[in-house]
């Protein structure tokens, strides 16, 4: 974990990693992108619901990738603070293995030939509360009932 850009500079790297990945402490990755910009390297900035979640920069042949400690991270009050990298990679595999079980694929809905004929001719239309048909209604009377013309247009459908 890193809080600021000396402490990327300090990490000491062997020669066959070409991949590191980093996570900020502070979760201020717009403080750290200025200050890679001020010392001169270009990092590039991935973002979600207008936060920076990830920086990605290359530095003597190394590719560094910073990320949020957020669990979601598109969430904009969602900041976790931890100050050790075994509780992130515990979090973090959590999050994962909940992700993982709540959106199984195995467990999607398929639906037969007939499902989708029987979901197809009854979809919901508007509900016009009419007992009249709509021939026999002036379209002056049906515009002054709904404003929005495209309510009205799906009256015209109701049989």
């Amino acid at each position: 974990m890193i809080s600021s850009i000396n402490d990327s500079l300090k990490i000491e790297v062997p020669k066959d990693v070409k991949d590191i990945h980093l996570v900020s402490r502070d979760n201020d990755l717009t403080g750290l992108y200025f200050d890679f910009l001020n010392s001169g390297y270009d990092a590039g900035i991935r973002h979600q619901a207008g936060i920076i979640t990830d920086l990605w920069l290359k530095m003597n042949n190394v590719k560094y990738t910073i990320k949020t400690p957020n669990l979601i991270k598109s969430s904009i009050d969602g900041c976790i603070a931890v100050d050790d990298e075994d509780v992130y990679n515990k979090m973090n595999l959590t999050m994962y293995n909940f992700n993982k079980s709540l959106f199984n694929p195995f467990h999607k809905s398929y639906y037969s030939e007939l499902d989708i004929k029987i979901l197809n001719e009854s979809r919901t239309v508007v509900p016009s509360g009419l007992l009249y048909k709509l021939k026999d209604i002036p379209k002056a009377i049906l515009k002054s009932i709904l404003p929005e013309p495209l309510l009205t247009h799906s009256l015209t459908f109701i049989k």
